[in-house]
């Protein structure tokens, strides 16, 4: 013999459901209303998408946000705070990546207080859970970088140190505070730019997942504040920007038009003390590749400043490291060389000649210019 076991359900006044709760047969009496409400109350109890906004209403709020981006790109950014504190009012709250975006906006000039108030605005109207607020970190480490804080913005990295993409972003912020200090010469950043790897989050970063953050955008500040502090007018941070490199191997792949930048930027401000710091640096790291650029770039500084003892010094080192020169610095160090009626060197001589088409033809090969009238009659 089975036994049904039923459970009644109430739905106020007006009716009853009996249910089967463990095996047996359905009951016997069934109330078509009672059903219609379980039905019901199923359908609500299902999650729905949210409703469409319409279209007019999206045009708007979109049109609201382009003005708050415009008065916090004009740095009107306390016009930004009270728009936005109205449209919130009027029951059109401007959207989270806005309000974000107005908080980078307060960081970027350190003001503490219009920070605040965009952060609360946005904890007020959005539910600040994991990612909005790690959106909210960057913005907040550069505050504190900004104001001098260096301890807490260090604590505020290492909270993000075990998780990967959360460390990504904090290091692409860390890049910026890295450039800011390395352009304003604050020396009292220094120890927390070049400290050991337990305080500094690029360094920290496990080689298994070094090369797939790198290709997924680190490299580019990573490199970016290099730069910076390469072409710092202090020593300190020269060496700085030295150790950030070595503490990253992969992102040397991507170093190439930052060195040519900085190379660039080098030979047009008269720094020689960056020059050949860019080449001390590539021969330690061992980027051969990168020989020809920055042996190039120095000789032909050199050349410039019609520095004969300096540039036959660095020749000679090309020489005996058989680096092949760029063919535009061979022909003007053999033009200084022409000028002060010194006699070219065995390797400048095989220099020239390879730059000679294959055939003995007076045709130029492409690309690279003739020999100098000078060399026929040596």
């Amino acid at each position: 013999m089975t036994m049904n076991v039923f459970t009644k359900l109430s739905f106020g006044s007006d009716g009853a459901c009996w249910e089967v709760a463990a095996g047996g047969r359905p009951p016997i009496a069934w109330d078509p209303d009672v059903a219609a409400e379980c039905e019901r109350s199923t359908l609500l109890s299902a999650p729905r998408p949210p409703p469409a906004v319409p279209e007019r209403q999206r045009v708007a709020d979109a049109a609201a946000a382009a003005e708050l981006r415009r008065l916090a790109g004009e740095g009107r950014l306390a016009a930004a705070l009270r728009a936005a504190a109205a449209l919130t009012a009027a029951g059109t709250p401007p959207p989270f990546p806005t309000l974000a975006l107005l908080a980078e906006e307060a960081a970027r000039r350190a003001d503490p207080a219009a920070f605040e108030r965009a952060r609360r605005l946005a904890a007020r109207l959005y539910p600040l859970n994991y990612g909005r607020a790690a959106r909210l970190r960057g913005p907040q480490l550069e505050l504190l970088w900004r104001r001098r804080l260096f301890a807490p913005a260090c604590g505020l990295l290492l909270r993000y140190r075990s998780e990967p993409v959360r460390r990504q972003q904090m290091a692409r912020r860390f890049a910026v505070c890295c450039c800011l200090a390395a352009h304003e010469g604050a020396e009292d950043a220094l120890p927390y730019i070049q400290s050991p790897s337990d305080l500094h989050l690029l360094a920290s970063i496990p080689q298994s997942t070094s090369v797939a953050l790198m290709s997924r955008g680190l490299s580019g500040p990573l490199l970016s504040a290099w730069q910076h502090c390469t072409l710092s007018d202090q020593h300190s941070f020269q060496e700085a920007g030295r150790r950030l490199l070595l503490a990253q191997p992969a992102a040397r792949r991507h170093l190439a038009p930052y060195l040519l930048h900085a190379l660039q930027e080098a030979q047009l401000t008269g720094r020689e003390d960056v020059l050949r710091g860019l080449l001390e640096l590539m021969l330690r790291l061992g980027e051969t590749r990168f020989y020809p650029l920055v042996f190039g770039a120095l000789l032909d500084f050199q050349c410039l400043m019609e520095d004969v003892q300096s540039a036959r010094e660095t020749f000679k080192l090309v020489g005996e490291l058989s680096i092949s020169l760029p063919s535009t610095v061979i022909n003007r160090y053999s033009s200084l060389l022409q000028r002060h009626r010194l006699k070219a060197p065995a390797a400048l001589l095989r220099m020239k000649y390879r730059q000679r088409p294959p055939d003995g033809s007076s045709a130029a090969a492409p690309k690279v210019p003739p020999a100098p009238s000078w060399f026929d009659d040596w």
